[in-house]
């Protein structure tokens, strides 16, 4: 290959330049016309000055080792890239048309391509692999993206899109949008192992939809979304979302799946949001970002979560999700009103084996009703803590009687049993504690002491009646009568309301 310095360029005859190594910088001049680069090799940089005439700017299967740029002032025409490897691609300026593609085959690749304060007619990346694309202040009226691989970032800040449809990228390690200006239409699809997706800013003047992609790690950071029209359809976070001083206002989700990632979140509003078929958080974390806040206040922004989305189930009329979110909701507030933290009955690896896991839950599941019973009726009553003893013992009732209102069986089982209990203890079996009787069951007076409707009373039981059988008939028919709610509260998940 033939080598020639720079400024040979405007020297060579017209046509294709072909096969050249350009070995120090190029200036194009304002005059020139345009030209077309086949096989050519560029050392330095080559700098694309303004020009009044449209040019018609063609590199094919070229390899620029420094930096292709243009100045203030942009240029006119068409400036193309076919099955080129670029070191760095940086516009500033007014465009007509910019083209990137691949060539019989072979993809054009650009290690990093930067747009400051750019205005482009038409900006099409095709076929193409990108390691760094960062678009600054830029106005786009129509831009596409369509079989791009970004390898490293891809940042959007404060740009204008009058249309941006993004398909089909596997790998993009970190996506930044930073508050689009305008009315801007952004379409992601067929995104694929996303590292990072990042929206910042305020989004209310723009359409942004997500659709049919997996992202490892959301994050939306001072997010506003009052009035527009923003949509994740079909869309997998597959590590962690982040949502902090966020409005998701109008925002819609459908199909999506956050079940197998956690979620922080810190003071955002996320109560008009549409919902249809998604499966929700496991896994709730309030996240400060200065992380100057004590565990109460991070308690209370969990609550806050599951109050949120309490109310909007119950608006979009889907009862039993509203009732799952309000039972997490007592959950946190009876966390929150505790004085000892739950008990870890075994602490395992995080790659032991399953069977540990199961056997580390079930031991924490048997020993937390007694945990906590001790916690509420002893440990909170004698603590300086500020706590409010009261509500801790009916939420306590709540949580393990029915878990606030979701789970019928263990009322209905406890019923039986206190029943079982007391009958046995006024009829005088005596040795019911050290031995199961079965009499006790086939006793006719059981059956009624078990209804709620024409219940039999101790005294007529006992054929006796004292202060102390009078007061213990009232403890019976409290209890009884608590569990008999629990029983019908649990029945009413498909239509309950808060209200």
């Amino acid at each position: 290959m033939k080598e020639i310095k720079g400024y040979e360029i405007d020297k060579q005859p017209e046509g294709n330049i072909e096969k050249m190594i350009i070995t120090d910088h190029y200036y194009s001049p304002n005059s020139w016309e345009g030209k077309t680069f086949v096989n050519c090799i560029f050392r330095g940089i080559f700098q694309i000055n303004p020009s009044q005439k449209k040019i018609n700017l063609i590199f094919n299967n070229c390899i620029l080792e420094s930096t292709v740029r243009t100045i203030k002032d942009g240029v006119k025409g068409a400036i193309t890239f076919s099955a080129c490897k670029i070191k760095t691609l940086s516009f500033t300026g007014d465009f007509d048309t910019v083209y990137i593609d691949s060539f019989n085959g072979k993809q054009t690749y650009i290690s990093s391509l930067i747009l400051r304060e750019c205005c482009f007619d038409s900006f099409t990346v095709e076929d193409s692999i990108v390691s760094t694309f960062i678009a600054h202040k830029c106005k786009f009226r129509f831009l596409s993206t369509k079989d791009i691989k970004i390898r490293d970032h891809l940042n959007s800040n404060h740009c204008f899109y009058e249309y941006w449809d993004f398909l089909s990228s596997p790998g993009i390690k970190s996506l930044k949008i930073d508050a689009p200006v305008e009315k801007s239409k952004i379409s992601f699809s067929n995104l694929e192992s996303v590292e990072h997706l990042k929206l910042m800013g305020d989004f209310s003047n723009s359409m942004f939809n997500i659709i049919d992609s997996s992202i490892d790690k959301l994050e939306l950071n001072y997010f506003k979304n009052l009035k527009s029209d923003i949509e994740f359809e079909n869309v997998s976070v597959n590590d962690s979302c982040i949502v902090n001083y966020s409005n998701l206002k109008n925002a819609r989700f459908y199909d999506c799946e956050f079940e197998k990632s956690k979620l922080y979140f810190w003071y955002s509003y996320i109560y008009e949001i549409v919902t249809i078929r998604n499966s929700w958080f496991q896994k709730i974390l309030a996240s400060d970002p200065l992380g100057k806040c004590d565990s109460s206040l991070n308690q209370h922004q969990v609550i806050e979560y599951f109050r949120q989305m309490k109310l909007n189930s119950i608006s979009q009329k889907k009862y039993k999700e509203s009732l799952e979110f309000y039972s997490n909701e007592m959950e946190m507030y009876y966390a929150s009103n505790k004085c000892w933290t739950k008990p870890e009955a075994i602490i395992f690896e995080s790659n032991s084996p399953m069977w540990k896991v199961k056997i580390d839950k079930f031991i924490t599941w048997l020993v937390s009703p007694f945990y906590d019973f001790i916690d509420v009726f002893f440990v909170v009553p004698l603590s300086s803590k500020r706590k409010n003893w009261a509500d801790g013992v009916l939420m306590y009732f709540n949580k393990y009687s029915n878990r606030f209102g979701r789970y019928w069986v263990r009322p209905a089982l406890l019923y039986l049993v206190i029943s079982y209990l007391l009958f046995a203890w006024i009829g005088n079996y005596k040795i019911i504690f050290t031995k199961f009787r079965l009499d006790v069951l086939k006793d006719p007076l059981f059956a009624r002491f078990l209804n709620p409707i024409h219940k039999i009373s101790i005294s007529e039981i006992l054929q006796h009646q004292n202060s102390f059988y009078s007061f213990l008939e009232l403890f019976t028919l409290i209890v009884q009568g608590y569990l008999i709610y629990q029983i019908i509260r649990s029945f009413r998940k498909f239509s309950f309301k808060i209200f």
